[in-house]
């Protein structure tokens, strides 16, 4: 026969809390008014602030399984309940009836809760979306609850490893490392949250960027939790160095096509500048010439008309008639010559422009017309004289035209001053048809009026007469030319 065993002895008031320490789930003893009056540390870990000795603990439902929901812990508890009986293991609760024993314990992702499906299954979603992870630390705890977004944006899969504060800095990049803990424990001491924004590769993905944001809360004076989110922004970051490179590429675009168009300015004002000297040269040239032939070729011709004029007075037509007829002849040759000198003169710039102004220079061009023309002049003032000499050879160019090609019966020319220069119209009743390029006299008249930096306009429609138009500005060196045909 066996040897009875001795009873085994009661446990002792120490024994029994050091077992239910080290039970590996929560453990709180509650009376019948759901009054905590005892909680293990780990039960203690699990409900933060929801617990206070003394103090009902907020039951979410009535029940043997009423749930506790753990808002601030990122999850949901499951508290089962279990009647106690006999406790004489703990001195301080003899005699206590209606006390029950609840277990906490996490509730499974399978387990079928609305609370828990609805608000993780909506967090899921928005951080996807937004490329979110949100975490939650008990200061103190070495544990932080990572959201399973946060797992990924880590480049690791969601609650595969236990996160910790220093694995957290662990995965933080070297370079940035000393200020993100810094940062971390100065708001841990003041209850100031934080933000920025950092760039780094991690978990073998490419460079990104991250954004994150934390806040805490304030216990009896003291931080007793931090909490925040961390966000991938790097394609917002992307998009916005795309867009400052644009925007730097515009700048530099701008700049230099300011530069050039500046360029273009001067270099425009410098051809407009020198077809204007190079008017005034041909024009100075022309009278330069005009002169010498006037007061030169033409002088010495008039005096061999002289000479020969003498000769002819000086001989009888009845004892010398073939001596007679060829002094006639040479002297009306040399009349005709001095005319076409004269002539070429005029063409080539009128003395009478110089010597008696624009007016009397156009009444004589218009008394040699040869077709009717009605001169009608304002009061015009003291002219430029390059701007007299591109108003002269527009009317005996537009005259000519009017008596070579236009066939009418008269011609009006008309000329104004206004506040923007001088007002320059030649028209006639003729066939019309006219163009600008269909000969080298309007060309050329044009290129003269644009060297001014005015406009030639021609106004020709088939048999309804032609009008020239000329508009010259007073100013030294015109800012833009323009040459138009209507």
């Amino acid at each position: 026969m066996s040897t009875p065993q001795p009873a085994p002895e009661p446990l002792t008031n120490e024994a029994l809390r050091a077992a239910l320490e080290a039970v590996p789930q929560g453990l709180v003893i509650v009376n019948e008014r759901h009054e905590a009056l005892y909680a293990n540390r780990l039960a203690r870990g699990l409900l933060g602030d929801m617990l206070e000795l003394g103090r009902p603990v907020p039951w979410r439902a009535s029940g043997p399984d009423a749930g506790f929901v753990a808002a601030e812990l990122g999850g949901s508890l499951r508290a089962r309940s279990f009647a106690l009986e006999g406790l004489e293991g703990l001195e301080r609760l003899k005699g206590l009836d209606g006390l029950a024993l609840v277990l906490l314990v996490a509730a499974a992702r399978t387990e079928p809760s609305h609370i828990r499906a609805g608000a993780d299954e909506h967090l899921e979603e928005v951080e996807a979306i937004a490329h979110l992870g949100s975490w939650n630390w008990q200061v103190g705890d070495e544990a932080i609850d990572w959201s399973d977004g946060l797992y990924r944006l880590y480049g690791l899969e969601p609650q595969s490893i236990p996160i910790t504060f220093e694995s957290f800095v662990a995965m933080t990049p070297p370079e940035l490392r000393d200020r993100i803990v810094s940062t971390i424990e100065h708001c841990a001491q003041t209850g100031d949250g934080y933000t920025f924004t950092t760039r780094s590769a991690q978990g073998g993905l490419p460079m990104r960027w991250r954004h994150s944001r934390a806040n805490t809360v304030t216990t009896d004076g003291r931080v007793s939790r931090m909490f925040g989110t961390t966000q991938d922004v790097t394609e917002q970051m992307l998009t916005e160095q795309v867009l400052r490179d644009s925007l730097g590429q515009a700048d530099r675009l701008a700049r230099e096509n300011e530069s050039l168009r500046a360029e273009v300015e001067a270099q425009l004002l410098e051809v407009s500048a020198s077809r204007a000297r190079i008017v005034q040269a041909a024009d100075d040239a022309r009278r330069r010439l005009e002169h010498d032939l006037r007061d030169g070729a033409q002088q010495r011709l008039t005096a061999v008309g002289s000479i020969l004029r003498s000769a002819r007075a000086g001989i009888d037509p009845e004892l010398e008639p073939g001596l007679a007829r060829t002094l006639e002849q040479a002297i009306d040759e040399l009349d005709e010559g001095v005319d076409e000198l004269r002539s070429l003169a005029r063409g080539l710039h009128p003395a009478i422009l110089t010597d008696e102004g624009l007016v009397a220079a156009l009444g004589a061009l218009a008394s040699r017309s040869g077709v009717a023309v009605m001169l009608r002049a304002d009061s015009l003032g003291t002219l430029p004289p390059a701007v007299e000499s591109a108003a002269y050879f527009v009317v005996s160019e537009a005259l000519t035209n009017v008596v070579k090609h236009a066939n009418a019966s008269q011609a009006q020319v008309a000329l104004h001053r206004n506040a923007g220069g001088l007002l320059v119209e030649v028209s006639d009743d003729g066939a019309g048809g006219a163009t600008l390029e269909a000969g080298t006299g309007l060309r050329g008249l044009s290129d003269r009026v644009a060297a001014l930096g005015g406009r030639l306009r021609l106004v020709s429609p088939v048999r309804g007469g032609t009008l020239l138009r000329a508009e010259l500005p007073l100013t030294e060196t015109p800012p833009e030319s323009a040459t138009v045909q209507g």
